[in-house]
């Protein structure tokens, strides 16, 4: 009974899928679409019985509807001809799914920038300019910037953006942020004579980082649904949105059936390392993005060893009031997941403050170190044989000095093994720093995806950066262990002094 059980999920999985006709073949299909998109609320009400994926971002669910893991996705009908030019396993299935108006989102508190906004867009109405944008994006399919106003010298204009949905809304190009949205949110700017920075956050993350205060305005335009109606106020009308059903071009009823290839599989693999790391400068984002991590990491780890000292020293406090203190922290620390810990302290504890979102990301990562090398620390104390220290003391030395020359260099070697691997989970745990608009080697991998729609090569080069970098902690570390090592101990390491 288990081999034909097995034979049918064999059968099962290599029978070919159903072709698809229209709207009325997604009640039980596998959907997928970007979280927090308007494209989920509709969805959710329209087809309760389908399997829902929610994706990160747009390459995500570009990837996983021509690779076959979704069955169709939703996506906005402006950015489809940019995707078919690098996804040419995809078709329409559905022009027009549904339509809903797009403006600008702004605090539901706001009596300024908003009426700003509106008689700036009635004036790009009046001039003819908008209309003029829309055809040079939309239409002409535009990459680059045209020359813009200058930027005033007044307070910076800090406005959420999301790079990722790819262009003509908003893309990244020879390392700066370009597309229709991008325009918009430069011409803004200028009319108010302030410089502007753009924050670049996930679709789900834009109205959180709003509300919180951590921008001013969302320049990705939203679809006006009534569950964002109840937390921000929309600009007027400024587009209509238009939502499309894509699917692979064998899935559509009367197309041939074609290979299950996934996008530019087909490229040499030289064309496809150029289109991924050297066209548009792509090159720099990753190192950029080197710069960040290694930053970010070499911060946490100094400010979770210090911090995690603390700790400790608090945990073994003769002090029952210091002791339960630090057992709370530790016991909180480690029962939180660190993405959780970062939003938490980038949108509500730094919520008022403009700081930079690295530091946030590097006390973030810190704090959450500090609870486990704090308990590696007071692991290894207490392994020393307390005697020793109470020889030492008995043999001249004050308490502090015979810990520090004769406990403290013990509980480091004991400590160093297990230290090096929390140092280097540390360096891979700051891979979400994109969630809090870091770019970091991920969200660089995640940026060049939204332009090329080819999975494999940024996350080979992004997976073998951090395995180098991993390997180099480990190897520095290690020089370290063997300094304080005694040269007795070093042959038991396999390692000649």
């Amino acid at each position: 009974m288990l081999l034909t059980a097995l034979l049918w999920v064999a059968g099962a999985r290599a029978a070919e899928p159903e072709k698809l006709r229209g709207l009325e073949d997604l009640t039980r299909a596998r959907i997928a679409l970007v979280a927090g998109s308007s494209h989920d609320e509709h969805v959710a009400r329209r087809y309760p019985q389908a399997q829902v994926l929610q994706f990160k971002a747009t390459p995500d669910v570009v990837l996983a509807v021509s690779t076959g893991k979704a069955d169709v996705a939703f996506l906005a009908l402006e950015s489809v001809r940019e995707i078919f030019r690098t996804t040419p396993n995809l078709a329409i299935l559905v022009p027009e799914a549904y339509r809903s108006p797009m403006g600008g989102a702004f605090r539901s508190d706001d009596t300024t920038l908003r009426p700003a906004y509106n008689a700036f867009v009635r004036g790009l109405r009046e001039s003819g300019v908008f209309e003029a944008m829309r055809e040079r994006w939309f239409k002409d399919g535009a990459r680059d910037l045209p020359p813009l106003p200058p930027r005033g010298s007044g307070p910076v204009l800090r406005m959420g953006i999301t790079a990722s949905k790819g262009l003509p809304w908003t893309g990244v190009r020879n390392g700066t942020f370009t597309g229709f949205e991008v325009e918009l949110a430069e011409r803004f700017a200028a009319s108010l004579g302030r410089p502007l920075e753009l924050v670049d956050l996930d679709v789900s993350g834009q109205i959180a980082a709003l509300a919180s205060g951590r921008i001013e305005a969302i320049a990705c335009l939203l679809v006006m649904t009534e569950e964002r109606r109840k937390r921000v106020a929309f600009s007027d009308d400024l587009l209509a949105f238009v939502a499309c059903v894509v699917t692979r071009e064998d899935r559509i009823a009367g197309a041939a059936p074609a290979a299950a290839t996934a996008p530019q599989a087909g490229l040499p693999l030289g064309e496809r390392i150029r289109a991924n790391l050297v066209d548009e400068g792509r090159y720099r984002l990753i190192l950029e993005g080197l710069f960040v991590t290694c930053v970010i990491s070499v911060l946490a780890t100094l400010f979770g060893t210090v911090f995690g000292g603390v700790v400790c020293a608090g945990r073994m406090s003769p002090r029952p009031l210091l002791r339960q203190m630090a057992a709370v922290y530790i016991w909180c620390l480690r029962g939180v997941p660190v993405l959780v810990v970062l939003m938490i302290i980038y949108y509500v504890v730094f919520a008022s403050f403009h700081v930079s979102p690295i530091l946030v990301a590097a006390v973030a990562f810190g704090l959450n170190a500090a609870a486990y090398i704090a308990e590696m620390l007071r692991s290894a104390i207490q392994s020393v044989d307390r005697g020793q220290l109470e020889a030492g003391v008995a043999g001249g030395f004050t308490r502090a000095q015979a810990f520090r020359l004769i406990v403290l260099p013990q509980a480091l070697r004991q400590v160093l093994p297990v230290y090096k691997g929390e140092v280097i989970s540390l360096f891979k745990m700051t891979s979400v720093v994109g969630y809090i608009a870091v770019q970091d080697i991920t969200k660089a991998g995640d940026i060049i995806r939204s332009r090329t729609f080819d999975a494999f090569i940024p996350l080979l080069v992004t997976a073998a950066i951090y395995l180098v970098l991993a390997w180099l902690i480990a190897w520095a570390l290690e020089r370290i262990e063997l300094r304080v090592t005694p040269p007795h101990l070093r042959q038991g390491m396999g390692v000649a002094s």
